[in-house]
């Protein structure tokens, strides 16, 4: 997997940001376990208003899955 990052702030999201992104990413792949072939990307957005964190993987061939997190608290850790 491949992690991707932008910030409004700073030059990098935040590491608490980045973790909570790994963490999000190995809970959802580890729930996929039929025709997961574990190639796909990580994108954090950590914004002026909000935390975002998409989860993209290939599965079943052909499929591109795509789940999406949200914190509208801006906090990692929720």
């Amino acid at each position: 997997m491949k992690l991707y990052g932008i910030a409004c702030r700073e030059d990098l999201p935040r590491e608490s940001l980045l973790a909570s992104a790994r963490e999000i990413a190995r809970d959802q792949l580890s729930k996929e376990t039929v025709n997961n072939y574990r190639v796909g990307f990580v994108g954090v957005h950590d914004g002026r208003d909000a935390a975002f964190v998409f989860v993209g993987f290939l599965g079943n061939e052909n499929e591109l899955f795509h789940r999406a997190f949200l914190s509208r608290d801006n906090n990692p850790e929720k």
